[in-house]
């Protein structure tokens, strides 16, 4: 897995006001492994998830 390419990040909207889940569509051009980590504050709180998803070669 590529690492290090910040400036090719996906952020999206930082203030996302909502209750429930938040999705999002993402077109990869390259096949290949994708590392995402989701922020999330509550009550003062950070919790960061981190996943890593595989584009193709199935």
């Amino acid at each position: 897995m590529e690492q290090g390419n910040r400036e090719d990040s996906i952020v999206p909207g930082r203030k996302l006001m909502k209750i429930g889940p938040i999705t999002m569509q993402v077109s990869f051009d390259q096949v290949g492994a994708y590392k995402m980590d989701a922020h999330t504050i509550a009550r003062g709180v950070n919790t960061v998830m981190k996943k890593s998803i595989t584009i193709g070669g199935g």
